[in-house]
């Protein structure tokens, strides 16, 4: 069996980490995080939605967890599988 060490120091070179902080490591601990949203987004957002920041950060999360082709591949073949017609809610 192959140790992951070994799996990590094949392929460390070629893989591009971005290491984000716990938010509960982050020094000095700030009372409460600043709700903050791009300055030339900010006048549209508030006209748009209540709680601008919600917005934004969930288009970012959204962004940021978007599949790759390979998984739009699989999940459309898995699709056509179950013959699905309609959205499924719940």
């Amino acid at each position: 069996m192959v140790e992951v060490c070994d799996v990590l120091r094949v392929f460390l070179p070629y893989l591009q980490v971005v290491s984000v902080p716990v938010i509960a490591y982050i020094s000095p601990r700030l009372p409460q995080l600043p709700q903050a949203i791009p300055r030339d987004l900010a006048d549209t957002l508030l006209d748009f939605h209540g709680h601008p920041f919600v917005w934004f950060a969930a288009q970012f999360l959204k962004y940021l967890i978007r599949p790759n082709s390979e998984f739009k591949a699989f999940y459309e073949k898995k699709k056509e599988a179950m013959n699905i017609k309609k959205p499924y809610v719940g």
